[in-house]
């Protein structure tokens, strides 16, 4: 028979399910949350907390982008980043997507990284390389290119509906301790354009 794990003994904080959470800081219902990707979230306190952060600024963003499908995403080590720097990569942990399908005003791939602030020195470097993609990346159709995953299709498909603005959007990292929600959420409504 099953059993659900014992979110009060758990050895590791991504054992607990956030819908189950003990800790009403963390605690959010994952599952009625039509925009996030998964029926649950498993990940650590800092990812429990910008999930949770982003539930407050669905009803914003909806109003903002009218028509638009609005996701959250875990990238599952799918999504890859490399520092322009020195080629070190890394993988931002969730994907916000925003898709106007029904006017193609936009379509915009935010990647956000939720980073303990016992983190924040060692991967700084990761947030500089999230912060440069706002004004220093762009999506580029090349027909040519190696097509190894069908992501050339995928973007054939985009530039074929005719979208008027494709961005790849980064961020500062949310981080709820030592610099709080309040730096990130000044970063998320500055970034994301109007």
């Amino acid at each position: 028979m099953f059993k659900r794990w014992d979110t009060v003994n758990a050895p590791d904080e991504r054992a607990i399910a956030q819908s189950l959470h003990p800790n009403e800081q963390l605690k959010f219902n994952v599952e009625g949350a039509d925009w996030y990707a998964y029926s649950e979230n498993y990940g650590t306190s800092e990812e429990k907390l910008f999930v949770k952060f982003i539930s407050t600024q669905i009803d914003a963003l909806k109003r903002q982008y009218k028509d638009a499908e609005i996701y959250l995403i875990r990238n599952e080590l799918d999504y890859w980043l490399f520092s322009p720097v020195d080629g070190r990569r890394f993988s931002p942990d969730y994907m916000l997507i925003v898709n106007d399908t029904v006017n193609q005003e936009m379509y915009y791939q935010c990647l956000i990284e939720p980073k303990g602030g016992h983190l924040l020195v060692n991967d700084e470097w990761k947030e500089e390389v999230l912060i440069s993609l706002s004004d220093e990346s762009s999506v580029i159709f090349d027909p040519d290119e190696e097509d190894d995953e069908g992501y050339k299709s995928f973007l054939k498909e985009v530039e074929s509906m005719g979208y008027k603005e494709i961005k790849c959007l980064g961020f500062k990292f949310f981080n709820s301790d030592p610099r709080g929600e309040t730096d990130f959420a000044l970063d998320f409504r500055a970034t994301l354009p109007h």
